[in-house]
């Protein structure tokens, strides 16, 4: 015979299975991945419908902030190697708070 684990036990055996560090990083990148993609849509919306922008300019424009987006990252990693991880991270969050504070 099988037991049944309930939906509350499987809860309580999954958060003990990860450490803290685990769930924080977890929870930053979803709220990340939030931002972005929330930055990206009233993004794509302010450029079409407030600045009348075209279509593919828009689109354009929010390939080209895709783009430098995930190139970052290459730039982040040098600066890591070159300045150090916390100090690279400082900055790295300090850059992000600045530019969504700006668009918005």
């Amino acid at each position: 015979m099988s037991s049944q684990v309930t939906a509350a036990e499987r809860l309580r055996e999954i958060r003990a299975g990860f450490g803290r560090s685990f769930w924080v990083a977890n929870f930053t990148e979803i709220f990340e991945r939030l931002a972005y993609y929330g930055t990206l849509a009233v993004l794509a919306i302010y450029l079409n419908e407030q600045l009348h922008f075209s279509t593919e300019l828009t689109a354009s424009l929010i390939g080209t902030f895709g783009l430098v987006v995930y190139f970052l990252p290459v730039v982040g990693g040098a600066l890591a190697d070159r300045f150090g991880f916390r100090r690279a991270l400082l900055f790295a969050f300090l850059v992000m708070t600045v530019g969504y504070f700006r668009l918005g």
